[in-house]
């Protein structure tokens, strides 16, 4: 059921940035001018003590950091160990960043162990898969802080979900209960009312189209909802799960893998401390998995044992055929894991064994 006035036209509000498609000025500007706002908000809230460090806002190029202080100053910080310091120095109450982002921090223990981070009371993650591994992290990292795993769209809005309506807790890997405001569904095939599907929403939020860009189809039914490419999962209860984006997922065997599970299940491993999976070509299969593993400080998990985990853990088809230890992930301009640098390192890695 769409919820009354959903879908309404009305007057053009804003010109959002979808990330990656503009120009680094005009995202700074964007960026800038939205910050300033809020700060005039909060000004005019009272919440003039209010200090925020945002790692990221609205996808700025490069591994750019933003730091806003509501009644302090904007400043940019350019890596992770200087967002650590920030929250420290300006007693930050209210954390968001991309999944990435908190991990490359988690991984600062000296900087974080000498970090006063007690000020900290709310972190909010989003625009990325969180992974049971990185939330438990976190809140051993920030045990007074509340955390949140987020959920929204340039396209249709922020505000996609929000608490359920009877008062139950969250679970800790859904990003929610869909809000009043929005109309959701969750499409598999011809199946509009799907427990596991892509994900369509209708709101108020929802784009007129691309700004000058009448070249790109438009990713909205004859219904009005916007076809997400994210694939979701719905409990009993009518909590919503993040599983994968489509155009991540491959298929092997005539299985269909989503990278997301498998690094999910690849970060349960003690001795990992983030995984990606990207496919590679095969002759039999079409494809299979890779993975690229960051190892926990002090450890050194062998390849094999990487791989008996996962053949334990998830299903044989799923497994990483080989595995690759590296210092750090690649993040792509959005601080999201860069796959297509990671696919490229795969095919040099291969073609220099002599596979």
């Amino acid at each position: 059921m769409v919820p009354a006035g959903i879908g309404e036209a009305v007057a053009d509000a804003k010109l959002r940035f979808a990330s990656g498609n503009a120009p680094a000025g005009d995202i700074e500007r964007a960026v800038m001018a939205y910050l300033t706002h809020q700060k005039t908000l909060a000004e005019g809230a009272g919440a003039a003590g209010l200090a925020a460090v945002l790692a990221d806002p609205a996808h700025f190029r490069g591994r750019k950091i933003g730091l806003v202080l509501i009644n302090v100053n904007i400043t940019d910080i350019t890596d992770e160990s200087g967002y650590i310091e920030a929250i420290g120095r300006h007693r930050a109450t209210w954390l968001t960043a991309v999944p990435p982002m908190i991990a490359m921090m988690l991984n600062e223990h000296e900087l974080l162990a000498q970090t006063d981070l007690s000020s900290v009371e709310f972190v909010r993650m989003g625009s990325a898969p969180v992974t049971q591994s990185l939330m438990r992290a976190l809140k051993r990292a920030l045990p007074d802080a509340a955390v949140t795993n987020a959920y929204g769209t340039t396209e249709a809005g922020p505000v996609v979900f929000g608490p359920h309506p009877r008062g139950l807790p969250q679970p800790e890997m859904s990003v929610g209960y869909p809000h009043p405001q929005v109309a959701l569904r969750l499409v598999d095939g011809e199946n509009r009312d799907a427990d596991q599907g892509v994900l369509e929403m209708k709101s108020r939020a929802l784009m007129r189209g691309y700004h000058n860009r009448p070249d790109l189809p438009q990713p909205i039914t004859a219904d009005g909802y916007y076809i997400t490419g994210d694939v979701f999962r719905r409990d009993p209860d009518g909590f919503f799960y993040f599983v994968g984006r489509t155009d991540d997922m491959f298929v092997s065997g005539g299985e269909n893998i989503y990278p997301t599970d498998v690094e999910r299940m690849l970060e349960r491993h003690p001795d990992i401390a983030q995984a990606a999976v990207v496919p590679i070509d095969d002759e039999i299969k079409g494809q299979k998995p890779v993975a690229f593993v960051v190892s926990r400080p002090g450890r050194s998990p062998s390849a094999d044992e990487i791989k008996r985990f996962a053949l334990a853990n998830a299903p044989a088809y799923a497994h990483p055929r080989f595995v690759w230890f590296v210092d750090e992930l690649p993040l792509a301009a959005t601080n999201k894991v860069d796959r297509t640098l990671l696919h490229g390192l795969a095919q040099e890695r291969l073609a220099a064994a002599g596979r």
